[in-house]
């Protein structure tokens, strides 16, 4: 495969200001997209970034109760008589 000698403009920042994911988290999503396998954050690495240990520390939303799902509906098999 030839090498492709190309830096084309990063626009994460432009889809996830800090406003949105915070500066490790988005290190940590970078990492993981990076292209270059040999520059690219493995999922164990990301798994020990202080953006996890911060993560956990959150106060995320309440789970929400649901109404309880429809019953299931019976198969009608149809019946050709000719």
């Amino acid at each position: 495969m030839p090498e492709l000698d190309m830096q084309r403009e990063n626009r994460l920042h432009e889809e996830f200001p800090e406003t949105k994911l915070s500066k490790e988290g988005f290190e940590v999503l970078s990492g993981l997209l990076t292209c270059n396998p040999e520059k690219r954050l493995t999922a164990a690495a990301a798994l020990k970034h202080p953006w996890f240990t911060k993560a956990d520390a959150l106060e995320l939303p309440k789970k929400v109760e649901v109404a309880s799902p429809l019953p299931k509906r019976r198969r009608m098999h149809a019946v050709c008589v000719i």
